[in-house]
């Protein structure tokens, strides 16, 4: 299986336009490499919903943290206490910054909006925004290593048991 995410979110234009047209001409690129195109081509917009929903479930298991700006961030000190973090290349979690993060570790999960006019959108926890490219690598990382790719394989099983019945 071979999965692209494509995260393209452009300020002061019709994002969706601007994003469609770059798609193609990134396809039509991977056709002029001879690139393999993707099993799966996915998009950030089509799954605001369901990140959401995740970055309110870290919020309510204090893994993840508002700013007084609407952003929200994940919380490694909190993460830490429970959990191993950094096993390729340990490192030392950061004392606090300047601004509302926590220590200078912590990554944004969402991004509040900067103005009214660059794609946002309103999440359960108040304010405007749009993922934070973190979260939408963990996010499809996740969604794909435990939901698509069980039911391909099992889709590719049920396939060869089929092929074998037409078989004999």
């Amino acid at each position: 299986m071979f999965v692209i995410n494509l995260l393209i979110i452009f300020q002061k234009i019709d994002f969706k336009e601007v994003a469609y047209r770059y798609e193609k001409v990134f396809l039509n690129d991977l056709e002029t490499l001879s690139v393999q195109k993707p099993t799966v081509l996915t998009k950030v917009t089509d799954f605001i919903p369901q990140i959401i929903s995740f970055i309110d479930t870290l919020l309510h298991q204090d893994l993840a943290y508002k700013t007084s700006d609407g952003s929200v961030y994940f919380n490694l000190n909190a993460y830490s206490k429970n959990y191993k973090y950094g096993k390729l290349k340990p490192f030392q979690i950061s004392s606090p910054t300047d601004g509302d993060k926590s220590t200078s570790s912590d990554f944004a999960l969402w991004k509040a909006a900067k103005s009214s006019s660059e794609p946002s959108w309103v999440p359960t926890w108040g304010g405007k925004g749009r993922p934070g490219w973190h979260v939408t690598e963990f996010f499809f990382f996740i969604f794909f290593t435990l939901i698509i790719k069980p039911l391909f394989c099992q889709f590719r099983l049920n396939a060869q048991r089929w092929q074998g019945w037409t078989r004999s």
